[in-house]
């Protein structure tokens, strides 16, 4: 990020925060594609709104709520990575001060509007919400493999490469779908105060709710279009930590768009953020991604696979000596191996 005030920034009214998106450190963006093109994903807007509002609350983020923020357009990136056409997109955040309203500007495009509110008295990143959170996951009790989630997402619209695909242990509820986010150290980027990747993956999520209007929703690409606030707690964690996604109450899917509701839970236990009223619109026309793009990630399967490690059971061991030395030729069998973990790395 690179900040930049008018001069005199004791009497500025406006503060200007930029993001080099095509910077090399970025490059992971590349993996973020719908209809297969690479799209700026929301979850960067969000990070951006974020670091804004942690920069003008002096690292106090906690205390602040992004409300009311509207993804006017998408931001598509040029498809090679590394080069010059890449490397001179910006997108740069204009707040101002008095209002805390903020735009989200690349080029001469406003992608998104936002404004900032300084939360008072009791907030939503509590531990009461951990424990409604958590308590929401454990309602979601049907086991869906992490290849068919994400043959499910490219059937959809939306592909995705390693650094996009989170997504561990997923179950869904009547209303609701939770799963484990794990991320390997090499995969985490650093310098966000919410990683867009980690993000991103609560919001696919989304997806995963049962759908209520199933048959004529499933082959529409459903695209963020705006957010009733956004709340962050403790940084977002980069390693591991549980998504929740709900489909509120007093809401019903159509083939239009779709609402949910968002949360993460640290893997220290503290509530990561929480997004309210998130609504995801359907685009012009329909998901252009078919089957071909289905198989390509169902062919993927390196990063979402069982790993399985062995080595030798020392009281199967220890028993299988003993026989020997007393003469049993039940002892000439071998060492019996059995499985010392059973972890998804996926």
């Amino acid at each position: 990020l690179c900040c930049c005030t008018p001069a005199g920034a004791a009497k500025a009214t406006a503060i200007c925060i930029e993001m080099r998106v095509g910077h090399p450190a970025l490059s992971f963006f590349c993996d973020h594609q719908v209809s297969s093109k690479i799209i700026f994903p929301g979850a960067g807007y969000l990070e951006l709104v974020a670091a804004v509002g942690n920069a003008l609350l002096a690292g106090n983020a906690a205390s602040m709520a992004a409300v009311g923020t509207a993804i006017a357009a998408p931001l598509i990136l040029p498809s090679l990575a590394g080069s010059s056409e890449l490397l001179a997109v910006t997108l740069r955040a204009e707040v101002q001060c008095v209002s805390g309203g903020a735009s989200l500007v690349s080029g001469n495009t406003t992608q998104v509007t936002t404004s900032y509110a300084h939360l008072l008295g009791a907030r939503p990143q509590t531990a009461i919400a951990v424990v409604a959170t958590e308590r929401l996951a454990t309602e979601c009790s049907t086991p869906l493999d992490t290849v068919y989630v994400y043959e499910q997402l490219a059937a959809g619209g939306l592909q995705y490469g390693p650094a996009f695909r989170l997504l561990r242990c997923v179950k869904q509820g009547r209303d609701s779908a939770a799963a484990r986010l794990r991320q390997q150290a090499h995969q985490a980027p650093a310098g966000f105060l919410m990683d867009p990747a980690v993000l991103d993956n609560c919001l696919q999520l989304g997806g995963m709710v049962p759908q209520q209007q199933q048959a004529a929703a499933s082959s529409a690409t459903y695209i963020p279009a705006s957010l009733s606030a956004l709340c962050i707690g403790s940084t977002v964690c980069t390693s591991e930590g549980l998504a929740v996604a709900q489909r509120p109450g007093a809401t019903a899917d159509s083939e239009v768009a779709l609402v949910r509701n968002h949360m993460i839970v640290g893997g220290k236990g503290s509530m990561a953020c929480q997004l309210e009223g998130l609504e995801s619109r359907s685009t012009s026309g329909r998901a252009k991604a078919g089957s071909a793009q289905a198989a390509a990630a169902s062919k993927a399967k390196h990063d979402m696979l069982y790993e399985i490690s062995w080595l030798a059971a020392e009281a199967q061991r220890q028993q299988a000596q003993d026989l020997h030395q007393q003469g049993s030729s039940s002892a000439a069998a071998g060492t019996l191996l059995v499985p010392a973990t059973n972890s998804r790395t996926a």
